[in-house]
């Protein structure tokens, strides 16, 4: 964050760096890490946007600009995703625990 805020590294550097790792892990080296891989220009458009949030003093916040990954076997709203062995992505409606509005009560 600190050489984001500094801009000795801007957002698309660290896009371009991390696409191409996981890029690289996912075609050469057949890892299986990840479900799907965004598309490098839907990539380079978030991190524009950050980088213009950044620039101009409205990062939302310390992770603006900063690409995460999510792991796949997280509760989305009433759903669950889970990979399966092949990465496929199974969708099953949870049992219980949803509100009206689909958001999850505990």
């Amino acid at each position: 964050a600190h050489l984001l805020n500094t801009q000795q590294l801007t957002p698309q550097q660290l896009c371009q760096h991390a696409h191409n790792l996981a890029t690289f892990g996912e075609h050469s080296l057949h890892l299986n890490a990840y479900i799907k891989l965004l598309p490098w220009n839907d990539v380079l458009q978030q991190a524009q946007l950050s980088h213009d949030r950044i620039t101009n003093g409205q990062r939302k916040s310390w992770l603006d600009g900063i690409p995460v990954t999510v792991k796949a076997n997280v509760a989305v709203g009433r759903w669950w995703m889970m990979p399966s062995s092949s990465s496929a992505i199974l969708m099953e409606e949870r049992d219980n625990d949803d509100d009206d509005n689909g958001t999850a009560t505990t």
